[in-house]
């Protein structure tokens, strides 16, 4: 954890860079910055279809909370507060895909898997089991779809 006087400084640097962020894509997309007690919220509703929206809570507790599209990921450790212009990033660009995997025997879904690639080649994903075969194991029959996003700005 971070000693709260870096926290609260690095949070402040971050929210300025989300917010900027924001800023230069208004006219693409929609967005709502709040701030109460104990939290500060992003979200983007881009206008273009086909698009990731996104909605990104910092919290005091040193946790955060990301919605991607219908995938949401909460009460995460906050480790290192440059990983939040790169989602903003990512997301804005296009770099976003969800990854199903299915049984090529039946089509249930086993699970899915949130894949956000970084303009510097790294990525960051989270795989969830989900559907109704989400407790078999792999049985290396199974296929993946993959739904890419498109970038907000064309």
């Amino acid at each position: 954890m971070y000693p709260d006087d870096v926290f609260r400084n690095e949070l402040a640097a971050v929210t300025r860079t989300l917010s900027d962020w924001a800023y230069r894509l208004k006219d693409v997309a929609h967005f709502d910055i709040k701030e109460g007690t104990g939290y500060w919220r992003i979200s983007a509703r881009p206008t273009t279809p086909g698009t990731c929206p996104m909605t990104l809570v910092l919290r005091n507790d040193q946790k955060f909370d990301l919605a991607l599209a219908r995938e949401r990921f909460e009460e995460r450790q906050i480790d290192d507060f440059a990983l939040f212009g790169a989602i903003a990033d990512a997301v804005s660009a296009g770099r976003i895909e969800l990854v199903r995997t299915l049984s090529a025997m039946t089509g249930g879904l086993k699970a899915i898997e949130t894949r956000i690639n970084f303009k510097d080649g790294a990525a960051w994903s989270q795989t969830r089991k989900a559907g109704p075969l989400k407790d078999l194991p792999p049985d290396g029959e199974d296929v993946q779809s993959v739904e890419p996003f498109l970038p907000y700005a064309r």
